[in-house]
């Protein structure tokens, strides 16, 4: 039996269980057609001017070393494809606390995983603040800035920093409609069984 299988027997609901339920009901979440995803596939005025030097300057500044196309994720990897964060110290690393976590180390106890967390999906980044592995910093302007400099030793100008906002903004695609489910009454019982 697979491991992402739901084990039904004598604790069918349980923590691993409604793990894999909700891993399993995230991955139909697919936000497809973007303004990015429809420039990328040649429509011109998908992307705002402003989007589309948010996207040069992403690259120019090496932020795609990390979050590849077409997700904007780490390279596609079994397990996913881990990177050491922050790469620089700064004021921002002590502001945030960033480095109070070990990160993967945590799991893996290897000395070579201190400080790397698993790169996410930039899709929808513009709807998912707070940001970062502890939640620290509130907005995407802000986690910009702090990628910048912490990765890049980069300090960014205001508008470098708002045509890369811009562009990740273009990231956000359309959701998909969900009709939650009826169930149907049960009189007289319920789910726990004693």
């Amino acid at each position: 039996m697979s491991a992402a299988r739901i084990e039904l027997g004598k604790e069918p609901v349980s923590i691993d269980n409604a793990a894999r339920a909700v891993a399993a009901f995230e991955r139909t979440l697919i936000t497809p057609n973007s303004p990015y995803d429809r420039w990328a596939q040649g429509d011109a005025g998908a992307m705002t001017v402003q989007q589309v030097r948010g996207l040069q300057q992403f690259d120019q500044l090496g932020c795609t070393g990390c979050h590849q196309e077409p997700l904007f994720g780490g390279p596609r990897k079994p397990g996913g494809h881990f990177a050491v964060f922050p790469f620089h110290d700064g004021d921002f690393v002590d502001q945030y606390r960033l480095r109070e976590d070990s990160g993967r180390f945590a799991a893996t106890g290897r000395e070579s995983d201190r400080h790397k967390y698993k790169v996410p999906t930039l899709r929808n980044v513009a709807l998912t603040a707070p940001y970062f592995h502890n939640g620290a910093v509130p907005t995407l302007e802000q986690a910009v800035r702090v990628m910048a400099a912490a990765q890049m030793n980069v300090a960014l100008t205001d508008t470098q920093a708002a045509d890369i906002i811009a562009f990740l903004h273009a990231l956000t695609g359309e959701f998909p409609a969900i009709t939650l489910p009826r169930l149907p009454p049960t009189l007289g019982s319920s789910l726990r069984v004693d």
